[in-house]
């Protein structure tokens, strides 16, 4: 409302520069009428390529393979192939669908969870459905693409995770609190899963003195999934188009 307020009724719309709403007071904009939307899909192909790296990086121990060399010692930490493994894919919008995609390359047994199915587009990438439990049970790798509200909210924690295989790894470029950095933390210090990434926190910036920095199991990276050349231009080329349609009356 402070915001909305300054605005004097000038402002008829609102373009999130990205896929969340999480940011923006719905209710106190529906109050000055201000229409909200978001770029959807314009950072799919960031954003998944970003989980795909980071999920192969995690699998092979790329963090603890750094350290290692840093530390003058030559040995090697042997890590796991991606190809054939079951991935699970927690949210089958833009940017879990390209996801399935590039997995598909891989020959991966893919599993998707979303409240809101579409089963053609599924079968159209190999990709099946499945519950909660089921995926974070039986998956090797689990790559979190869900929007962030009350229903999300530490969605992944101790319980969740105590259910992952010992050599799983998970990766959530989504939204920080749907992962519970606490119960994450424990399991990777215990070694109780195969490591994590995340790009994503529940407070940003991240501290520099966090307790996950301690970690080599886990790759930690400042929120920059979309922070490509080519995702910024799609965000900004669709952004104008939303303007344009909006003013012109089009849907």
């Amino acid at each position: 409302d402070e915001i909305f307020n300054k605005l004097n009724d000038r402002c008829k719309l609102l373009i999130r520069f990205g896929v969340g709403f999480d940011k923006v007071d719905l209710p106190a904009a529906s109050r000055h009428g201000i229409c909200v939307t978001r770029t959807t899909g314009a950072n799919k192909t960031s954003v998944a390529e970003m989980a795909m790296l980071m999920i192969m990086a995690s699998m092979r121990k790329m963090r603890l393979n750094r350290l290692t060399m840093e530390s003058g010692v030559w040995a090697k930490n042997m890590g796991v192939e991606l190809a054939g493994k079951k991935v699970g894919i927690l949210g089958f919008g833009n940017i879990g669908v390209q996801l399935s995609r590039y997995l598909s390359g891989f020959s991966c047994d893919i599993m998707v969870y979303d409240v809101y199915r579409n089963q053609e587009l599924a079968d159209s990438v190999g990709a099946r459905y499945a519950e909660l439990d089921e995926i974070f049970r039986t998956c090797d790798a689990i790559s979190i693409h869900l929007p962030y509200n009350s229903d999300t909210h530490h969605l992944v924690n101790n319980q969740r995770i105590n259910m992952m295989k010992p050599d799983a790894v998970i990766v959530c470029t989504a939204r920080g609190n749907i992962v519970d950095e606490d119960a994450l933390y424990d399991a990777l210090r215990t070694h109780r899963i195969g490591g994590a990434a995340l790009d994503v926190y529940a407070r940003e910036p991240y501290p520099a003195n966090g307790k996950l920095m301690e970690l080599d199991n886990i790759i930690l990276t400042p929120h920059i999934s979309s922070q490509t050349y080519e995702s910024l231009w799609n965000i900004y080329k669709k952004a104008i188009d939303i303007a344009d349609d909006f003013f012109a009356g089009r849907t």
